[in-house]
């Protein structure tokens, strides 16, 4: 079942006086109106609730705001963060408060027992305590304290379930590395800190994301999820989406696996991935049983409460507004080694052998499922030497 969710282009008034960056005096509109490119598709069974915990703002407003690399986080209560380290700038429109750091940070993470840490090109720390905070141009600038050196130069912070926050960039051996940092008992046992990071995978590729609660724990990189620490597994699992990198994870226990990519947000389940919100520019968090997922390019944050319902009832691996027939289909596969009939014309085959020639033409016949059946011929050129390929 599909659901159309109208997402309200509401005035935003709240969130706009917070975000005074962006500009006083938003405009808006108090009707419904579908939020442009955005497509929501439940399962029927589902008892999902959606609805606006910030309201998008207009979307030339925010374009014209000098913010860039905006982060985003939701903190243990459910009120979301926003964060902009190029602008040394912290943002909880909630809240309707905003403040800046006394360094310069990179990133930012909330945890589950409350605690909201900056990462600095060195440190991890979080705001230290004042009476009397700075004020600079009519804004408060908190002090940092840092807690515990980063492990990797360059790296992001990525919040996990109770209370452990993973880092990952590239490490000095060339290729990209995961680190952990869990609470640990003092020597006393009653206080629980967080201490050192220890590394717990690595892996040519870029890492895109990272979620888990240091015993399960969840990478992405390139299409693939790597699921690392599941009981009775020594190798890691791989969970594959079928067309898109996976650029963000958010996990719970009771919720689920839920991921982001360039043009969607599904769950990952031992089915597979399943997209079941069509959207473009956007972040993920879960607090709770409520996912939370904000679009950039309108700052709007959309709450899908009882989300581990999507997990629980979703259809066969399919991302939504896919079909499941594919755009063509070929009816005619020949190949054409160069050895002309009597009369010079091409003598085609159904198979060859590639290890007795230097270059093969292919004509593939495409009859497209949803267009009148056309004729595309492809040559391919294959030498020991070098591969090349090219379409006539």
């Amino acid at each position: 079942m599909v659901r159309r969710i109208d997402m309200s282009w509401r005035a935003g008034l709240l969130l706009a006086a917070v975000l005074a960056t962006v500009g006083a005096g938003t405009t808006g509109t108090p009707e419904s109106e579908a939020l442009p490119g955005v497509k929501l598709v439940l399962p029927a069974a589902a008892k999902i609730k959606v609805g606006w915990v910030c309201p998008p703002l207009d979307e030339q407003q925010v374009l014209d705001a000098p913010w860039r690399d905006l982060r985003f986080a939701v903190d243990a209560s459910g009120q979301p963060w926003l964060a902009v380290p190029g602008q040394n700038l912290v943002l909880n429109p909630v809240g309707r408060y905003r403040f800046s750091l006394s360094h310069r940070f990179s990133d930012f993470a909330c945890l589950d027992n409350g605690a909201l840490l900056f990462q600095t090109d060195r440190d991890l720390g979080f705001v230290g305590l004042t009476d009397k905070p700075v004020v600079q141009e009519g804004q408060a600038v908190l002090p940092f304290q840092p807690a515990v050196s980063l492990p990797l130069s360059g790296c992001r912070l990525y919040a996990g379930a109770g209370d452990c926050l993973y880092v990952a960039g590239a490490g000095p051996e060339g290729n990209y590395e995961v680190h952990l940092l869990q609470p640990e008992s003092t020597s006393g046992g009653a206080k629980r800190t967080l201490r050192r990071f220890r590394k717990i995978f690595e892996c040519p590729e870029p890492i895109r994301a990272v979620t888990g609660d240091g015993t399960l724990t969840f990478v992405s990189f390139g299409r693939v999820i790597a699921r690392i620490g599941r009981p009775g597994r020594t190798k890691p699992e791989l969970i594959v989406h079928p067309t898109d990198d996976v650029t963000d994870l958010a996990w719970l226990p009771d919720a689920g696996l839920f991921y982001a990519t360039e043009t969607a947000v599904g769950v990952a389940t031992d089915e597979g991935p399943w997209d079941f919100l069509g959207c473009c520019g956007h972040q993920i968090d879960l607090r709770g049983g409520t996912l939370y997922v904000l679009f950039t390019h309108t700052l709007g944050v959309l709450a899908l409460d009882n989300i581990a319902d999507v997990a629980r009832h979703r259809p066969p691996a399919t991302p939504a507004g896919r079909t499941q027939e594919p755009p063509a289909k070929v009816t005619d596969l020949r190949f054409y080694a160069p050895e002309d009939d009597r009369n010079g014309k091409h003598i085609y085959a159904t198979t060859f052998d590639g290890a007795k020639v230097r270059m093969v033409s292919a004509s593939f016949r495409i009859q497209p499922t949803r267009r009148v059946e056309q004729k595309i011929r492809m040559t391919i050129e294959r030498s020991y030497f070098q591969k090349s390929h090219r379409s006539e």
